[in-house]
C-alpha cells in the first residue's frame, strides 16, 4: 500500500531526498486520503503517528483522518 509507505517517515528519507516541510506535506496528505477511504490495515499505523509522531500537524492528520473510521 503506497499510503502507508508515505506515513512511514524513515522510507520517505530513504526514497526521496525531502525536506521536513516536504515530509510533513505527504504525510498530510497520506493521512488524510486513508481517512477518506477508511483503509483498514492503516488504522494503527494512524493510531501511532496520532500518539507519537514528531511533527503536531502530522499528529493532527492522524487523528482527523482517525476520526473518519468511526
Amino acid at each position: 500500500a503506497l499510503l502507508l509507505q508515505m506515513l512511514d517517515r524513515k522510507h520517505l528519507g530513504e526514497v526521496a531526498e525531502l525536506n521536513e516541510v516536504a515530509t510533513e506535506h505527504v504525510m498530510v496528505n497520506a493521512a488524510k486520503a486513508l481517512g477518506l477511504i477508511r483503509y483498514s490495515e492503516g488504522r494503527l499505523l494512524l493510531e501511532q503517528l496520532a500518539k507519537a509522531d514528531s511533527n503536531l500537524k502530522v499528529r493532527e492528520a492522524a487523528i482527523k483522518a482517525l476520526e473518519q473510521y468511526r
